[in-house]
């Protein structure tokens, strides 16, 4: 199983799904207006921890996690940089959530 997180402009959205593309489980839920990231990403990870809980998969039974976000990511260092829609996401370090 797979566990996958988009990061939008408008939307913050998580799924649960399997080899085959099939969709477990999947929430969706607005973006912080005021540019929240920390509250955003704290909320994310509830919702895939939730979606685990809710489909019965153990976290250390997903073969990965992956994760979108509308800017640049240095992935060497797990870091959000200065997505031009998202405001307060500027060297937010989502890879150490």
């Amino acid at each position: 199983m797979w566990l996958g997180f988009d990061i939008g402009g408008t939307k913050l959205a998580v799924v649960v799904g399997d080899d085959a593309g099939r969709i477990a489980a999947r929430r969706r839920r607005p973006i912080h207006a005021s540019g929240n990231a920390r509250a955003d990403i704290d909320a994310m990870v509830a919702d895939g921890r939730e979606l685990l809980a809710e489909t019965g998969v153990a976290p250390s039974a997903l073969r990965g996690v992956g994760v979108t976000a509308p800017g640049p990511i240095d992935f060497a260092r797990g870091v959000v940089e200065s997505p031009p829609n998202l405001a307060g996401w500027g060297s937010v370090p989502i890879g150490a959530w």
